[in-house]
């Protein structure tokens, strides 16, 4: 499982889902978790880390805060692990709490996410 994260109170959602999960299904699954902080994928040599973290993956967790958007090194990030998949099946699981405006406003992150997915 990737966890990818922007900030302190984004990683903390996070941890909180993935406390969650272990606690439900430790019995039954072995989880693995990496975790990478949205700012590290500016860097080529940890973004291509990340991306063979992300290639493996069941699960790729993203938690960002309302109304983020992703640099363009992230998305190309994105794009370049997705399409190395080969067809291997996993989840993308969008974990950013929308914020009081997003009612009257598109969520450019969370409709890119959707494009990814």
């Amino acid at each position: 499982m990737v966890i990818l994260y922007e900030d302190p109170a984004t990683r903390q959602r996070a941890m909180s889902v993935c406390d969650h999960l272990v606690r439900q299904f430790l019995s039954e699954v072995e989880f693995k978790f990496h975790w990478w902080r949205v700012d590290f994928l500016e860097d080529p040599a940890m973004a291509a880390a990340a991306a063979q973290d992300a290639i493996h993956a069941d699960f790729v967790v993203v938690s960002c805060a309302p109304g983020s958007e992703l640099t363009p090194a992230v998305r190309q990030w994105f794009e370049q692990w997705a399409a190395q998949r080969a067809g291997r099946e996993g989840a993308l699981v969008d974990l950013t709490e929308p914020g009081a405006d997003l009612a009257r406003r598109a969520d450019h992150l969370n409709f890119y996410l959707r494009a990814i997915a």
